[in-house]
Parts: structure tokens; C-alpha cells; sequence
């Protein structure tokens, strides 16, 4: 009875070492993929995800006017970087409509699928040490 107490603890112990570092690489790779995120790389290959509501409109039309010959050109999420900066300029009044389309277009969901798995590969690749 000794002995299989014994190994029980043993085998918990491993148990939670095991999940210690599970737990560890999981926040490492959180924490890789926010700084990805955040990289103007990663800001430069991103679309911005426009929904349909007026608000998303109107910031549209403002970036296709800020920027000449933009009418039918692709916007990057490195594009409302220069929107924001351009309202902390001019009195700020589009702070909450910019700072909406920015909060989802940060959302990991909002990633395309290949961006996505290849922004995964670098955070599991730069946190696999941890095993």
C-alpha cells in the first residue's frame, strides 16, 4: 500500500509539472502573439475589417480622403495608426469610432486564417524552449 501511495504522489507531481509548463508556454505564446500583433510588419500585412454601420463608413471615407488616390485601395491596419494620429490632431472627433474599429480589428479573430496560422507558428516556434 506504501509503495502505490508512493507512486501516486510521484505521478501527481510529474502530473503537475507537466501542466505547469503547459500553462507557461500557453502564456508565452499569448504573449508572442500580442507582440506580433503589435509589430508594424504585422500592421502592414492586416486589412482592416470594415463592417457595414455608418460609423465604419465614415471612417472610410476619411481615410480615402486622407490619403490621395485611395478611393479603391486596400486599407491596412497600419492605416488607422495614421488615422489616430491625424485625430489627436484635429480635435479628436472620431476617438471613439476609430478606437471601436480598432478594437476589432486587434482581435485575433479578425486575423485572416493564413495570417493567423503563420502569426501561431512564429509564437510556438519562439516559445517552444519551454518544454
Amino acid at each position: 500500500m506504501g509503495k502505490f501511495i508512493a507512486v501516486l504522489v510521484i505521478s501527481v507531481i510529474g502530473f503537475n509539472t507537466h501542466a505547469d509548463e503547459l500553462k507557461d508556454e500557453s502564456i508565452c505564446i499569448k504573449d508572442s502573439l500580442v507582440q506580433i500583433l503589435k509589430s508594424d510588419q504585422s500592421k502592414e500585412e492586416r486589412q482592416i475589417i470594415f463592417n457595414e454601420s455608418s460609423d465604419d463608413l465614415e471612417l472610410k471615407e476619411l481615410l480615402q480622403r486622407l490619403i490621395p488616390g485611395s478611393e479603391n485601395k486596400t486599407f491596412y491596419v497600419a492605416d488607422l495608426d495614421a488615422l489616430w494620429d491625424w485625430d489627436r490632431e484635429n480635435e479628436m472627433k472620431y476617438i471613439y469610432k476609430i478606437l471601436d474599429l480598432m478594437n476589432r480589428n486587434y482581435d485575433l479573430e479578425s486575423i485572416s486564417p493564413a495570417l493567423k496560422t503563420q502569426y501561431l507558428e512564429k509564437s510556438k516556434f519562439k516559445c517552444e524552449g519551454l518544454n
